[in-house]
């Protein structure tokens, strides 16, 4: 009998074939369900011990970068070498590690600056716990993409949420509960000591669980660009339904950010607002706009509402004084003109980086005088000189580009993780300018691990070789 020749069918479109490297799938649905319930506690346990437990450190490093370990092991059990594919972040932080440690060189050498002993060690925490909570986010959504988006994403809500809570009920709750909310923020929050000063102080603006006011403002935009676009993602299929619960939390994050009197937050929180009411009016469903329109009315209006009770003074200063009488505003006049007297010698490789040298009235170290300027790009020039301006551009180009990637995928979980991941890369860019240092440890792993989650699914589908893990179940889609 002649031979017949067989032509095997070509993978299917953006799929390439299984490398032999790779480890066989378990079929099993009571395997499959087990692993499904462990990625899902695998993303609370994260999320919840960074927000809840900022200040349990083991030899420095934070509890978050032993859980990203744990993680990123336990995923390869599963999904074998799959989980460590590279990506162009893992390049940024390659080569903000390689900054660090010849900007201390540079600093400790040339520049005479004075480091204490644990600055290296607290900044090699940063960027690893910032850098393995990236690698843990894109390593469970290599194990399952559904399940380890809804999870990070309610996770993040979730504890944010009651985060904002905390900090509403530090400055404006009832006594019982404004005693609580103030002893757990001293108990558990990141500047524990600093909430217990702010109450000697009686000061108005509370932390919540984090560094700072600023800090506290920019986690509730965080949370609302989260829940934003989780809402317009849907696009056509955005139901009005939707659209109220949506503003009810989103209105809960905007009394938080009015709390912390955030100046610049309050303002970006108008352009998500405004980006909120535009995408619903581009779905081209009327009731679905006029439903938005009146949703955010009603979160304005109780905000108006709640200001009433609200000591404003550090916000209405801003109004009521010339910008130059502006205490905030001297402040960091005063940091910039520090800075300008340095320029010249930072611009190389800038002055390393100082775990208390924050504070912009510190004596005794010249180099640590300009640390406390609240701008994500002065930071980085202050930390590494221009190539750590240019370190924070390939950086911010990096999280842009899997955004781009992501638009060739329409399914409902990559669509979403698109829109947070571009909401959060503009909300970075504008909000830099005033709060987000370039080692901001509580501020950068929400973009990390929005950004692993959308690498880890894009891709899944490009690079992994496989349709994802038992894709019986039918992916939802946006609407045509």
């Amino acid at each position: 009998m002649a031979a017949v020749a067989v032509t095997p069918e070509p993978p299917e479109r953006g799929v390439q074939q299984l490398t032999a490297v790779e480890l066989p799938l378990k079929e099993n649905p009571w395997y499959v369900g087990f692993i499904r319930i462990l990625t899902a506690l695998g993303a609370w346990l994260l999320i919840a011990a960074h927000i809840f437990r900022p200040g349990f450190k083991q030899f420095g490093l934070p509890l978050t970068f032993y859980l990203s370990i744990g993680i990123v092991v336990f995923c390869a059990k599963v999904r074998g070498v799959k989980v460590f594919a590279r990506t162009p972040v893992d390049l940024a932080f390659v080569i903000w590690l390689s900054l660090a440690v010849l900007s201390q060189l540079w600093a400790s050498m040339v520049l005479n600056r004075v480091l204490l002993a644990d600055d290296i060690l607290a900044y090699l925490a940063i960027i690893l716990t910032t850098w393995f909570s990236f690698r843990a986010a894109f390593a469970l959504s290599s194990v399952d993409p559904r399940t380890a988006t809804g999870a990070f994403l309610k996770a993040i809500l979730i504890c944010l949420g009651i985060a904002c809570m905390i900090g509403i009920l530090q400055g404006y709750g009832p006594g019982p509960l404004k005693h609580w909310a103030t002893e757990f923020g001293i108990a558990n929050g990141a500047a524990g000591e600093v909430t217990e000063l702010q109450l000697d102080m009686s000061s108005p603006r509370p932390l919540a669980l984090f560094s700072g006011p600023n800090v506290f403002g920019f986690m509730n935009l965080v949370a609302m660009a989260i829940l934003i676009g989780m809402t317009v993602a849907q696009g056509k299929n955005m139901s009005m339904k939707s659209v109220w619960l949506s503003a009810a939390g989103l209105s809960v994050f905007l009394l938080g950010t009015v709390v912390a009197q955030s100046r610049f937050a309050i303002a970006t929180c108008l352009l998500l607002f405004a980006y909120f009411l535009y995408f619903m009016l581009r779905t081209g469903r009327t009731k679905v706009f006029v439903t938005g329109i009146v949703a955010i009315g009603a979160v304005v209006l109780v905000g108006l509402v709640f200001v009433q009770q609200m000591d404003l003074a550090y916000v209405q200063a801003t109004f009521e004084k010339k910008i130059t009488n502006d205490s905030s505003f001297r402040a960091r006049q005063l940091g910039i003109d520090n800075l300008m007297d340095q320029a010249i010698d930072l611009a190389p490789l800038g002055a390393g980086w100082d775990s208390r040298g924050y504070s912009i009235d510190r004596t005794g170290d010249n180099w640590a005088k300009t640390n406390s300027i609240d701008n994500g790009y002065m930071q980085a020039f202050i930390n590494h000189g221009i190539p750590g301006v240019l370190h924070l551009a390939f950086l911010f180009w990096s999280l842009w580009w899997v955004i781009r990637l992501a638009r060739r995928h329409e399914y409902l979980h990559i669509r979403t993780l698109r829109v947070i991941a571009g909401l959060l890369l503009a909300t970075y860019l504008v909000y830099s300018l005033s709060g987000v240092r370039h080692a901001k440890l509580e501020s950068s792993v929400y973009w990390m691990v929005i950004t692993g989650l959308l690498y880890g699914c894009v891709y899944g589908e490009k690079h992994f070789g496989e349709k994802f893990w038992l894709r019986k179940r039918p992916q939802p889609q946006l609407a045509a």
